[in-house]
């Protein structure tokens, strides 16, 4: 008699009702004027696969870097970034390396010069800059145009 008495009473329980938002059920009700509800808790994620990105601007990529660096995407993360015209490059180059690109590799002349003013200022604990150009860049890894391969970028992302 108290299993039955139970099933009837409390039907919202069975297992089969679990969840089940009838006609029966009242909405939830509105806000009050003057009463805020309370913002959700926030959720952070701190992702740490290794990330490389690709920092370009106008200039073409000769060398197929891009291509190169898309091969090696089963590995890590890749994504590509173009240097905004206008963008202060230093704080553009700032924005990447905080939370994101564990390697920056760099194609352009531009990029470079982002890359070579923000290492003006210091360098980025946990963060290495590849130069895909002729000359090297002072804190930099340089990698020649000419050897630009998958292999040799997974071997530069990976370090």
């Amino acid at each position: 008699m108290s299993l039955l008495f139970a099933f009837f009473a409390a039907p919202t329980q069975c297992p089969a009702r679990r969840g089940h938002r009838g006609r029966n059920r009242r909405a939830p009700a509105a806000p009050r004027p003057g009463r805020r509800r309370a913002p959700p808790v926030p959720v952070s994620h701190a992702d740490t696969s290794a990330e490389a990105c690709l920092l370009t601007s106008t200039d073409t990529d000769p060398g197929g870097t891009w291509a190169a660096l898309r091969q090696t995407a089963d590995a890590h993360l890749v994504v590509r970034y173009r240097l905004p015209a206008a963008a202060d490059p230093v704080a553009y180059v700032d924005t990447l390396v905080q939370p994101r690109c564990s390697t920056v590799v760099t194609t352009a002349k531009e990029a470079g010069s982002a890359v070579a003013s923000r290492l003006a200022k210091g360098r980025v604990a946990g963060v290495r800059f590849v130069v895909v150009a002729d000359r090297p860049l002072a804190g930099a890894v340089r990698l020649s145009p000419a050897t630009v391969s998958a292999s040799a970028l997974e071997r530069l992302v990976r370090r």
